[in-house]
């Protein structure tokens, strides 16, 4: 299945999908890719070593796309893999099991565009079930600028995960692509990183179905908190203002942490990190208390991005 362009000339902005037993999901997230309303693009998909029907349910988009077949090796060496055959100035990563609007790239293409120093844009989301159904109608937002700071404090800047956001092909190749140690934060690591090269901007209207169910790898609070303290305490050695606020940093990742491992249930995980987040910084305590207080009182606490 090859493809250069669907506009026929050289593609404005290539788009990677990389897939892992994603059978059940992928064919909408193509249509989704199919129906952006800025033709010129160059669509890859990376299958890593699926064991399910992923690559028979793509056979329906003959050479609407190009299909790159590997050996299991995780999602940020599937991103990589396919931005290394894509050829395109910008470049765009959805995951197998969410979906674009239809203006999704258009909107994001007209102000990186407008704006050389961008290094990345993204835009609002809005939470999908199983089925497509919005989970709650609440369109999460996030912030544009310099945020390289807030990302390393773990604040909720960008949403979407690896789908929402499109990169300066010349940002994504001066830090390397996804690091493919990591699994879950591999998204959250790139933008730590890229930021430090210049703003991010945003468009207004929501621009990604992002789809919450069983199988989201963010589900795997262990594998979370491996990627998050590497990528925090890599960035403290390696950067004098990051570890200025290094200390804040770590506990606001120990909090994190607890939080999903009290969701889970695993409560002596749970114990772990509040008293790692408290004494690293005392006023952890008040998000703790709150968080209990959601729970004894019947409150539905936020999901983990």
């Amino acid at each position: 299945m090859e493809s250069t362009s669907r506009g026929g000339n050289s593609p404005r902005c290539s788009v990677i999908v990389p897939a892992y037993n994603a059978e059940r999901w992928i064919g909408r997230t193509i249509d989704s890719v199919l129906a952006q309303t800025m033709p010129d693009l160059e669509l890859i998909v990376v299958d890593d070593g699926s064991t399910d029907g992923t690559v028979d349910a793509l056979s329906r988009f003959g050479d609407d796309l190009v299909l790159i077949r590997q050996e299991n090796a995780g999602v940020a060496a599937a991103r990589n893999a396919g931005a290394r055959r894509a050829v395109a100035r910008h470049l765009a990563f959805l995951d197998a099991d969410d979906l674009w609007e239809p203006q999704k790239l258009e909107r994001q293409l007209d102000v990186i565009e407008a704006n050389a120093d961008l290094v990345l844009v993204h835009g609002p989301i809005i939470e999908i079930d199983a089925d497509d159904h919005p989970l709650d109608g609440v369109v999460h937002h996030g912030m544009s600028g310099d945020v390289h700071q807030s990302l390393f404090l773990q604040e909720s800047v960008i949403y979407g995960g690896g789908s929402g956001s499109l990169y300066a092909r010349w940002a994504f190749d001066e830090v390397g692509g996804f690091d493919e140690r990591f699994s879950t934060s591999a998204d959250w690591h790139l933008w730590l990183r890229i930021t430090k090269l210049g703003p991010v901007g945003m468009v207004e209207e929501p621009i990604l179905a992002y789809r919450i169910h069983d199988s989201n790898m963010h589900n795997n609070v262990s594998a979370e908190s491996r990627d998050m303290f590497l990528g925090i305490r890599e960035a403290i050695a390696g950067d004098p203002v990051a570890a200025t606020i290094g200390n804040k940093a770590l506990a606001k990742c120990h909090q994190t942490v607890a939080g999903g491992y009290w969701n889970e249930g695993s409560y002596l995980s749970f114990v772990r990190h509040f008293v790692a987040a408290v004494v690293r910084r005392p006023s952890s305590l008040a998000w703790f208390v709150g968080r209990l207080g959601e729970r004894l009182f019947g409150k539905n606490d936020a999901r983990r991005k």
